[in-house]
């Protein structure tokens, strides 16, 4: 579930992050470089991997962390043998740059204009919030599975339990756009 205190956390984290790595501050490298969806990033993580990049999806946060999703079915999911991987990518501060703050800023204001007197729940059921994110995609590859008995899980992707199979150290994210979700998609 979004929630504001999930976001504000989110926020102090990435700043306390920054403030303890003293990096220097470097260019966005991504931002006027194409911008990826999530499946294409999924479809070309070999040749991505350690790259700026700019990719486009579907911000969500809840109590592990925060991510973006496909905003469409990706036409060829990612899988290792018989697990499909999640259409994601996790999200962390990137550590070695200064995070863009006003840009942070910016989201967390517009996020908070569009909610409105909805509650948090509500926006999270009936909103998709598009984000545009810069930084530098990470992977373990090659992907492994582990397999027990009667199930097979992700072994070294990111976030909670592994469920992502890449990473994005960001140090920029900007709202695209806000739409609502069609009554089929809110169930």
């Amino acid at each position: 579930m979004i929630t504001r205190e999930t976001r504000i956390s989110f926020i102090i984290v990435c700043a306390l992050f920054a403030s303890i790595t003293n990096g220097s501050a470097q260019s966005n490298k991504g931002d006027s470089a194409k911008t990826f969806d999530v499946c294409e990033v999924l479809a070309s993580i070999e040749s991505l991997t350690g790259k700026t990049v700019r990719i486009r999806g579907e911000w969500k946060s809840g109590d592990h962390g925060s991510w973006i999703s496909a905003i469409r079915k990706c036409d060829r999911p990612l899988s290792t043998e018989d697990y499909l991987w999640s259409s994601s990518i996790h999200l962390e501060s990137n550590k070695s740059s200064m995070l863009d703050f006003d840009a942070l800023a910016r989201f967390e204001l517009a996020l908070d204009q569009n909610r409105g007197k909805r509650s948090k729940e509500q926006v999270f059921f009936e909103d998709r919030i598009l984000v545009d994110v810069v930084g530098v995609l990470r992977s373990n590859l090659p992907l492994v599975v582990v397999r027990i008995p009667g199930k097979t899980m992700p072994g070294n992707g990111y976030g909670h339990m592994n469920f992502h199979p890449v990473q994005l150290s960001f140090n920029s994210i900007q709202l695209n756009r806000i739409e609502r979700r069609s009554k089929s998609e809110q169930k």
